[in-house]
């Protein structure tokens, strides 16, 4: 005949003192268990808050998964701000299917609002001369057609008036860019390129001109990215404000730049620069030296302008009280004269030269 045990008293065969140890050592290991798992998982809390990169990813260009994002992460306003500031520029539309679409081969690239009455910018593309056939593409939707275009051959820079073209178009409001004008080297960076966002490094500064010497005009300061990007790609800081644009694979042209510029298109309708009617070159571009000593400022290799108070050989050290470099160079030479000091045969002057618009 088969017995029945109740489940919390002890089989006849065992003492009463042993089975109680024998739970005892049951509950003891349960709450090791249970001890060991804990230690474990705050270990890994620990190292992933220590080494967040312990996951195996970089930050970046990070996949939307449910994984927490990386602490510097844009916030979701911030992209959503900068989306509405950024359109898409494409050569025209085609029919396919019997509907009218933007085609990929006919994208253009980006373009930044810059004035809430319809004022774009982007780097100059080949095709420049068939822009009244270009159309725009907002993040909403609307779409623009563009009415003027305003070339900047100095800075290969295109701006581009439009006006609206679909029905959405015409119950939206443009919203301009918020510009930085300042930059603290190395700077960490967002991308925003066609694809999405990015991070990306400005490492060191960089002056870009055709010939040198050249014109003190005809060139364009920028920064040095730590990769390559599309030109056209919008560089923000982390609260959106945009910094530059790339101009070249990766060279960034800044924001300080686009603003000088869009002001003389804004109140000329075309590009304007002012120069001292001199030839040079800046150190940033060549280190010179004048009697074994390396000088910081704008060489003059010649004067091109009558009545000029400079003359060959003068390196321009300073204007207004402000460092002679080539990301404040447009920005102090403001019409009718300048303030310059100047080292000559060793000396050093302020002299006043006259500004001329080019």
């Amino acid at each position: 005949m088969k017995f029945f045990f109740p489940p919390h008293l002890p089989p006849p065969s065992s003492s009463l003192e042993w089975h109680r140890q024998y739970q005892f050592l049951k509950i003891f290991l349960a709450i090791a268990a249970l001890s060991v798992a804990a230690g474990f998982a705050g270990a890994a809390g620990l190292l992933g808050f220590v080494w967040p990169r312990a996951g195996g990813y970089e930050y970046g260009y990070q996949p939307a998964t449910g994984r927490e994002a990386p602490r510097n992460a844009l916030s979701d306003s911030v992209e959503r701000e900068l989306s509405e500031s950024v359109a898409l520029v494409y050569s025209g539309t085609t029919l396919k299917s019997g509907v009218e679409v933007m085609a990929s081969g006919q994208k253009l690239g980006l373009a930044l609002v810059v004035s809430s009455d319809g004022w774009l910018v982007m780097p100059k593309p080949l095709k420049a001369s068939a822009a009244k056939n270009w159309r725009v593409l907002l993040n909403s939707g609307a779409r623009y057609k563009v009415s003027r275009a305003v070339s900047d051959d100095n800075a290969g820079l295109l701006f581009l008036q439009v006006s609206p073209e679909s029905e959405q178009a015409k119950n939206n409001w443009l919203r301009p860019a918020v510009f930085s004008d300042k930059i603290v080297l190395p700077a960490s960076l967002w991308a925003r390129t066609s694809e999405g966002f990015g991070e990306v490094l400005a490492e060191h500064p960089a002056v870009t001109a055709r010939t040198i010497p050249h014109l003190d005009y005809a060139f364009t300061p920028g920064y040095i990215l730590n990769q390559t990007l599309p030109a056209g790609s919008i560089l923000i800081n982390v609260n959106g404000q945009v910094v530059g644009i790339v101009q070249d694979k990766e060279r960034m042209l800044p924001a300080s730049f686009l603003a000088r510029a869009w002001e003389g298109v804004r109140e000329s309708g075309q590009a304007v620069y002012y120069s001292l009617g001199v030839e040079g070159w800046f150190s940033e571009e060549e280190p010179f030296f004048i009697a074994g000593k390396a000088w910081n400022g704008f060489y003059v290799s010649r004067v091109v302008s009558g009545e000029n108070p400079l003359a060959r050989g003068d390196v321009i050290l300073e204007l207004n009280g402000e460092l002679a470099t080539a990301d404040s160079w447009q920005e102090n030479l403001l019409p009718p004269a300048v303030k310059a000091l100047v080292l000559r045969a060793g000396q050093k002057l302020e002299i006043s030269v006259p500004v001329v618009k080019k």
